[in-house]
């Protein structure tokens, strides 16, 4: 995966909020190189300078947070995850958007959910949630075809290592 998925969602969840800026602009500002790894960028300088460039408020969390994540939705406050990433398990998120049943959070079915530092990070914006059955809609910056995916909070909740929450 490339690292250029942080600027992206940036990008995403500032523009919800007023901010008209292009990623690479975004990617500038952070003095950030496309390459395979954003080593060496100021990518939490970025974030919180396109926040105050909105005249938001930027909160950081160290992981995702189901009950705070649901306030800040319902008031239409965009949010970011820094997350652990499979492909598998992207599949699964992705059929899941199609209709699929998750899996329940088994202990056999967490086992599978990247949970190592050795694991690759991935950014992602995280849209809305259904309270009833525990998930999380969010949606990737690689396209229209990557929006209303699915994921328990508890996946989320155990493979994120950062969470930004926006307010205006």
């Amino acid at each position: 995966l490339k690292p250029y998925c942080a600027v992206n969602t940036l990008g995403m969840a500032t523009y919800h909020i007023g901010l008209r800026m292009s990623t690479d602009s975004l990617a500038a500002g952070a003095r950030f190189r496309y390459s395979d790894s954003a080593k060496g960028s100021k990518m939490l300088d970025l974030y919180r300078a396109a926040a105050e460039e909105c005249k938001a408020t930027l909160q950081r969390g160290r992981s995702f947070d189901f009950n705070r994540a649901q306030k800040y939705l319902e008031k239409g406050y965009p949010i970011i995850v820094w997350r652990r990433f499979s492909l598998h398990r992207d599949q699964l998120h992705t059929a899941a958007s199609k209709g699929m049943k998750l899996p329940d959070p088994s202990k056999e079915d967490q086992s599978k959910w990247p949970t190592s530092k050795s694991d690759p990070g991935h950014a992602s914006v995280i849209t809305g949630f259904n309270k009833k059955t525990g998930e999380v809609i969010f949606m990737e910056s690689w396209g229209k075809n990557a929006r209303d995916k699915r994921m328990t909070a508890s996946e989320l909740e155990a493979t994120s290592y950062a969470t930004f929450y926006f307010k205006i």
